[in-house]
């Protein structure tokens, strides 16, 4: 049996309910913020920053947008990102990957206070993850993890590789 499953409609799903959520939390004061920090000028990157603002704006979380030119000194990213962690108003952040050359990317990560981590990638939300206590879960696996739920697939004790297979097409999944 096959099952097509509709991503963006799943996306859709899973914003609404996030709207809904943050319409409760802005209705008692509080307004979720994201700061999206990129430090590179490829066009996949800006896109996928693009993106995620667009999602913010859609679901009603404040997105702050910080470009840092590319030939920079890596000090100006570490910088940000410590005015960022002490920025109450900042619930997350989010710095683009990959960083240039220059920038060291497992300090990058380190520099994120945890808590602020909405990747995931922090040691601490690595370990905490891999523990079973996860403050945040890594946004693709995640994801994944929503579109099979989405066709009722109980995923307990089942070897992802043989339960599902990616067909030619991107948008498409086969469930077995």
């Amino acid at each position: 049996m096959t099952d097509i499953i509709d991503g963006n409609a799943v996306a859709q799903s899973i914003r609404d309910d996030l709207a809904s959520s943050i319409d409760t939390l802005d209705a008692a004061g509080t307004t979720p913020t994201l700061a999206t920090v990129l430090m590179s000028d490829d066009p996949a990157s800006q896109t996928y920053v693009s993106m995620k603002q667009d999602d913010c704006a859609e679901v009603g979380i404040e997105a702050v947008d910080i470009e840092i030119d590319p030939d920079a000194p890596a000090e100006e990213l570490f910088d940000t990102i410590d005015e960022l962690n002490e920025d109450d108003d900042v619930d997350g952040i989010l710095v683009q990957m990959p960083t240039p050359d220059h920038v060291e990317k497992r300090a990058v990560l380190r520099a994120i206070d945890p808590e602020k981590d909405v990747d995931g990638f922090h040691p601490e939300n690595v370990g905490r993850l891999v523990a079973g206590d996860a403050r945040y879960k890594p946004c693709t696996p995640h994801g994944i993890q929503k579109l099979i739920e989405s066709v009722g697939v109980d995923t307990e004790g089942k070897d992802a590789s043989s339960s599902v297979a990616r067909t030619s097409s991107a948008s498409r999944w086969r469930t077995s």
